[in-house]
């Protein structure tokens, strides 16, 4: 009995969640039927609306241009019926339809006019408003192309100077180059030779040891051109933006410290001996024990050559 009570519950599980189900999936359809329609009937009414604007219109021009015929034919008639009628009473009284006649046709002129000039109007307004915003865009396109060359020809300036100092590493590696290989060879002739075929230029930076590296680096920084830079970028905008007041005293002094900070920054030149004398001994100690090494790694070299060239 338990077995059956419980298979019995799971049918009806299974039964409601089926039907729980399938009225999830007809809601869900409704939804987007009910979605559908909408969309349609938006879709609908607009296409009406234009329609019945584009009627309108129609109707109004086919309204107005019977007018303006009708008002056309009765000045011919009337104007037939004055060559006819020579009598006075009859003249005056065409006269008086033939001035209303026009003056209707006028006023349908007159009224087509105002609108043309409404829209006129309107369109030269916008046309300025477009005018206006293409000017600004305009201006803000030469300020961002002024900034653009200036940043261009600040890093044209600095990449020849980079350019420059490169090459001097380069020089300095090959004569380097020259002197390691002139005790092999001994002869003049083959040195001068030897200087040809090392060409500067065919070094690569791959060959720049860690000391060329820093010396780079050195030669860089302690450039003219890199310190004239850097001197435009700190002052020379605090310059700009203060150069629309008017001068004073303040304004003087404050540019003369400023030129004075810059003398001072030009004549240290980012150098690494230093004014304290502790500092000094260190780095002739340092210098003096690379040149020992170096020079004995040398004899080592020398010695092990001789060993080679006798065997």
């Amino acid at each position: 009995m338990k077995v059956l009570l419980q298979i019995q519950r799971k049918k009806t599980k299974l039964q409601n969640l089926n039907y729980y189900n399938y009225i999830n999936k007809k809601w869900k359809m409704k939804k987007h039927q009910i979605k559908y329609n909408k969309n349609h009937k938006h879709s609908k009414l607009l296409n009406q609306i234009q329609k019945n604007s584009q009627i309108i219109d129609h109707k109004h021009k086919k309204e107005q241009d019977q007018k303006v015929i009708y008002s056309q034919k009765m000045i011919q008639m009337l104007n037939f019926f004055e060559e006819n009628n020579p009598q006075r009473q009859d003249l005056d009284h065409i006269y008086q339809l033939k001035t209303m006649i026009k003056h209707q046709h006028n006023l349908i002129f007159l009224n087509e006019r105002y609108l043309l000039n409404n829209i006129i109007e309107e369109r030269n307004n916008q046309i300025a408003e477009l005018k206006q915003l293409l000017q600004k865009e305009k201006n803000l396109c030469q300020q961002l192309k002024c900034e653009f060359q200036k940043q261009n020809t600040q890093r044209g300036e600095l990449e020849v100077v980079l350019l420059d100092c490169v090459n001097y590493i380069k020089k300095d590696i090959a004569s380097r180059q020259i002197v390691q290989k002139q005790p092999f060879l001994g002869n003049t002739n083959k040195t001068q030779k030897i200087a040809q075929q090392i060409a500067f230029e065919d070094i690569d930076y791959r060959q720049f040891t860690h000391q060329d590296k820093k010396a780079l680096l050195k030669k860089f920084l302690s450039s003219e051109q890199f310190l004239d830079q850097i001197y435009q970028l700190t002052f020379n905008s605090q310059m700009a933006s203060t150069s629309q007041l008017k001068l004073n005293e303040k304004w003087k002094q404050d540019a003369n410290d400023a030129t004075k900070k810059f003398n001072n920054f030009k004549i240290y030149k980012f150098r690494n001996i230093t004014s304290q004398p502790i500092i000094k001994q260190v780095i002739s100690k340092q210098e003096s024990n690379i040149l020992n090494d170096l020079h004995d790694q040398v004899d080592q070299d020398q010695e092990l050559v001789d060993q080679i060239v006798q065997n």
